[in-house]
């Protein structure tokens, strides 16, 4: 009787403390990975707008050769896999890499392909 006891008294006191904690982690993760992708579109989008104003250029003379050099530094940073440039009709400029990617016409701001954020800035 007296083992009973103490049983239900651990599973009572047990049982609610690891349903807590499992909610905690599992709230707290999820939080964590949302922040991260936040920051990721934000750290995007901060490219985005520093090679857009260095590359304007390059773009109203329709000159790839300008662009190249534009997308290869920031190729160089690991978060960025493909770099586009396009023109107000949408038409490619200058691509640095042959990362599988559908763009819609007229393409959305932000968009999330497989595991990889697009980022247009206009």
């Amino acid at each position: 009787m007296k083992n009973d006891i103490r049983e239900r008294v651990h599973l009572v006191s047990i049982v609610p403390m690891l349903l807590i904690t499992l909610i905690l982690g599992l709230f707290f993760t999820y939080n964590q990975i949302k922040i991260a992708k936040q920051s990721m579109v934000e750290k995007g989008q901060e490219f985005s707008k520093l090679l857009s104003a260095a590359s304007e250029f390059g773009i109203l003379s329709n000159n790839p050769a300008e662009l190249s050099p534009l997308s290869q530094q920031l190729m160089d940073n690991p978060l960025v896999i493909d770099v586009i440039f396009m023109d107000q009709d949408f038409v490619i400029i200058h691509r640095e890499d042959d990362f599988d990617i559908t763009l819609s016409i007229p393409p959305a701001s932000i968009t999330q392909t497989h595991d990889a954020w697009c980022l247009l800035n206009r």
